[in-house]
């Protein structure tokens, strides 16, 4: 079931946009919303942050800083200058496992309600599916490594306050026994299910936006291969490089093939790729859909 209209004023977006702020700012305007979404697992005392709030704003950004080292938020910022900003998102979200948290919440908030853990259980999952929605618009907005994230606030942003067309995604309860399962191909590992959906088939196996690039081989002793990138028209690399980079590649891509193995061997009867409406024809297994429709 969708509700009309007010995707982008999901509290899972609206949270998920606090995240992609926090990353970009240290500014207590978003430093304090982000310890109070679904993205911070830890306690906060109220009381010590009203106590600050009536003093200074130094005293506050202490606090804040100081809280947020918990959250790995600063590690993640070190991480933005250097990784595909989209898979670090991706990333972030897998470990912080946001919809756990919010599970939690809304437990504390319906616990007085005859069968307030479903209803928890039923809103965590609808916030998950958002979630994963705002991803997916996400990167038919943008390629891998367009993917910024002053470009995806910036996006997120207008369509908060923009766009009345996108449906928030609910779930009817009657259909709870035939909820979606969302999950990493790793975690489906020894299951099986009736059908199964692959989504993301022309996400890039090898992407490297890094202005430097070593390589330390595993097949050649003490050989390591480097690449330094000095301008968009200048670069710097050395003899070895190009001979690791591709056994690097050739390896992942078997990595990669054997994943996608596992994807589609979970499936008992049927299994769906999402596919871009224009499809990349090239020979060359790059990605998921590449090797389905190159055999």
């Amino acid at each position: 079931m969708e509700t009309s209209g007010n995707f982008y004023r999901n509290e899972a977006v609206r949270e998920f946009y606090i995240l992609i702020n926090v990353l970009i700012r240290e500014d207590n305007k978003w430093n304090y919303p982000f310890i109070n979404s679904s993205y911070y697992n830890g306690n906060i005392d109220k009381s010590e942050i009203l106590d600050r709030i009536s003093h200074d704003d130094d005293r506050m950004s202490i606090y804040l800083k100081g809280i947020l080292e918990n959250s790995n938020i600063n590690l993640y910022r070190e991480r933005i200058k250097y990784e595909s900003h989209i898979r670090l998102i991706e990333e972030i979200i897998s470990q912080l496992r946001p919809e756990i948290i919010y599970y939690k919440k809304m437990c504390r908030e319906f616990k007085e309600i005859k069968n307030g853990n479903q209803i928890a259980k039923m809103k965590a999952i609808e916030y998950k599916i958002n979630l994963m929605h705002c991803i997916f618009l996400i990167k038919q907005a943008f390629t891998d490594n367009d993917a910024s994230l002053s470009k995806i606030e910036k996006y997120l942003r207008i369509q908060i306050e923009t766009n009345s067309t996108e449906n928030e995604k609910k779930i009817q309860e009657q259909n709870n026994n035939l909820m979606i399962k969302c999950m990493t191909v790793h975690k489906a590992k020894g299951l099986e299910f009736d059908r199964v959906i692959i989504p993301f088939t022309k996400h890039s196996f090898t992407v490297n936006n890094s202005e430097i690039d070593l390589i330390i081989s595993r097949y050649f002793r003490s050989k390591i291969g480097y690449k330094f990138k000095l301008s968009n028209s200048l670069e710097i690399k050395n003899d070895f490089y190009e001979l690791l980079k591709e056994k690097e590649k050739e390896e992942k891509i078997g990595e990669e093939i054997r994943l996608l193995y596992v994807a589609m061997t979970r499936a008992k009867h049927k299994v769906y790729f999402h596919r871009d409406k224009i499809y990349d024809n090239s020979c060359k297994y790059n990605n998921w859909m590449n090797v389905v429709i190159g055999g």
